[in-house]
């Protein structure tokens, strides 16, 4: 549950630090595959279970790692990539050799994602009065529908992610406050 208030704390001759503004670039590694690839038909069924169809995953711009059976949600926005979250298609526990109960992360997150200065599906709040804020990439999308849909990368939501809201436009947000 989150509670906050939006207001417009920043005045219109406020000037931003463009350096804080700055945020690194990446580049998508080369076996990280687009999702209508052949070769990325594991990735595919996986968000078909979880009621994301081929046409909606192309939309996001979701990829899928064969090496990493893992499907691949970018965080960016417009052209520029700023890294990625993936989720593992396989099952999260497993006996090991010996028997013994292992267990994968089912999330794993690109290096340095800058979490304080963006959130993932950021350009869903260009045009939208309001926000839909999840806690990850899958109910994201599900909720495309409904416009101004994001995805916090985690259940902790920093204060500036607060900020990209207000800035980004979002007047109603729901969770509501």
């Amino acid at each position: 549950h989150i509670q906050f208030k939006l207001v417009d704390f920043f005045g219109d001759d406020d000037e931003g630090d463009e350096d804080a503004a700055a945020i690194p670039l990446v580049h998508w590694p080369h076996d990280f595959l687009e999702i209508d690839d052949p070769k990325a038909s594991r990735g595919r069924e996986y968000l078909l279970g979880r009621g994301i169809s081929l046409t909606m995953a192309t939309r996001y711009g979701l990829r899928y790692s064969p090496l990493q059976e893992r499907v691949i949600f970018p965080v960016c926005e417009g052209d520029r990539l700023y890294g990625w979250q993936a989720r593992t298609t396989r099952k999260t526990e497993y006996l090991d050799s010996l028997g013994r109960k292992r267990e994968i992360p089912k999330i794993l997150s690109s290096t340095a994602i800058p979490r304080s200065k963006t959130l993932m599906f950021a350009d869903r709040l260009a045009g939208s009065d309001h926000a839909v804020l999840c806690e990850g990439p899958v109910d994201a999308i599900k909720a495309h529908f409904c416009g101004g849909n994001l995805a916090a990368m985690g259940k902790a939501v920093p204060t500036e992610q607060i900020r990209l809201l207000i800035t980004g436009g979002a007047q109603k947000p729901y969770p509501p406050p």
